[in-house]
């Protein structure tokens, strides 16, 4: 199935589901082919924020990678 009509997840919705830390499962999406990168400008905080949209099939790739370490 292609990856634009498959269901995306967010990181904060994989990390949940996953029991890891919300940082730990960004830095494992932030530069896998097929996911979906919107980058904000930096806010008042002074942060840059990147949202990331996890099709279905590279999150089940990437967990499959981490898990069997």
């Amino acid at each position: 199935m292609s990856s634009l009509l498959e269901q995306h997840y967010t990181v904060g919705k994989l990390a949940k589901m996953w029991g890891w830390h919300v940082d730990t499962v960004r830095v494992w999406f932030m530069d896998q082919p097929g996911c979906l990168l919107q980058s904000r400008p930096e806010t008042m905080h002074g942060r840059k924020y990147t949202s990331i949209g996890v099709p279905l099939s590279v999150a089940e790739r990437v967990y499959r990678r981490h898990c069997s370490k």
